[in-house]
């Protein structure tokens, strides 16, 4: 998957393009010399990710209303104005006006999470900041047949956030989301609540919950509960060198049909999280595990007990609102065969 990113809002490193003698300097030298180690964590990173011993299609089930495909997911850390998606509360930590691009194009035909998005932010001081985005998300399958394409529409994320507190300290943060599908909201707003607390300059500790929607009331896309927390490790007391230790678990309506939910927990996904930075240079990975669908090589549909190609599939059963899921008379489906594995692998 590949991802370009742009920011602003904090003054870069100055750099000076002098030609001849100067572009040589003991200084430039020394500081490609200090680059070196960032290779070294790239490697590491991905080498934490096992290949899989096999060649069967598998298909990472993503929540219906997450955003674009992070490449980092940093919640304990570094705060910029795509925060508002991750952790509002690292809002706190920007100064003045920032802005994020961050464009995802996923290089398989079986990868979820490609789209656009712009984020901003201003934090004019006094203990609060405020963020705001939008993103133009397309969840579905590259591939002809999406067997989940009810449930992972194209559709728009907008995102308004606010946080209170210092960021260099502690901070609390709110963000809602309201999502449009062909121009129309198709439920009530997703709500995102964090906070991030500077234990001491040598770790921090975040969380974050998203309720979407916020009254857990989904009718043409299931509810969920997502619950995300992190650890940040610094150990030379300054953001050089970052090691953070995360989980996540999420909670699903499986039977989504504008009833009350009832939602089932999809177990707990561990994740890890470095960064090098060096006189504005760094390199950031991530490793996490994630859930998966395998699909029949075949059929390219979700391999289940369930011989009936209409009995659903991925995390949730997709279908228009109060239609039956039945996969024959008297009978209930089955769930697909899901995983979990550790297949996220990524820098930048």
């Amino acid at each position: 998957m590949g991802a370009a990113r742009a920011t602003g809002g904090r003054p870069a490193p100055r750099r000076h393009a002098e030609a001849g003698a100067r572009a040589e300097s003991p200084r430039r030298g020394r500081a490609g010399r200090a680059l070196a180690p960032l290779a070294v964590l790239a490697a590491l990173l991905c080498a934490a990710a096992p290949t899989p011993a096999h060649a069967q299609p598998a298909v990472e089930s993503r929540l219906p209303t997450d955003g674009v495909g992070r490449l980092i997911d940093d919640v304990a850390g570094e705060g910029d104005a795509s925060s508002s998606e991750v952790n509002p509360a690292l809002l706190s930590a920007t100064r003045g006006l920032d802005l994020v691009v961050l464009g995802v194009r996923a290089v398989s035909d079986y990868a979820r999470g490609e789209g656009f998005g712009v984020w901003g932010s201003i934090a004019p001081g006094f203990g609060f900041a405020l963020g705001f985005g939008v993103q133009s998300l397309r969840p579905g399958l590259r591939a002809a047949s999406d067997f989940d394409r009810a449930a992972n529409p194209a559709l728009t994320k907008l995102s308004f956030a606010a946080s209170f507190g210092d960021g260099r300290k502690a901070a609390v943060g709110v963000a809602t989301h309201p999502i449009l599908v062909d121009g129309q909201r198709v439920r009530g707003a997703d709500l995102d609540v964090g906070f991030v607390a500077r234990l001491t300059n040598f770790a921090s500790l975040g969380a974050r919950a998203r309720f979407a929607p916020a009254s857990l009331e989904a009718d043409a896309l299931p509810a969920t509960v997502s619950v995300l927390g992190e650890l940040a490790l610094r150990p030379l007391g300054r953001r050089n060198v970052e090691l953070a230790a995360g989980v996540r678990s999420d909670f699903i309506d499986r039977e989504f049909a504008g009833t009350r939910p009832e939602l089932d927990a999809l177990g707990l996904l561990p994740r890890f999280r470095g960064a090098l930075r060096w006189q504005g240079w760094g390199l950031l990975g991530q490793v996490e595990q994630v859930r998966v669908t395998e699909l029949d090589p075949a059929t390219l549909a979700p391999r289940s007990a369930c011989p009936s190609s209409g009995c659903g599939a991925g995390p949730w059963r997709s279908r228009p609102p109060g239609t039956s899921s039945a996969c024959a008379a008297g009978s209930a489906p089955a769930p697909p065969m899901t995983r979990s594995t550790p297949s996220r692998c990524a820098g930048g």
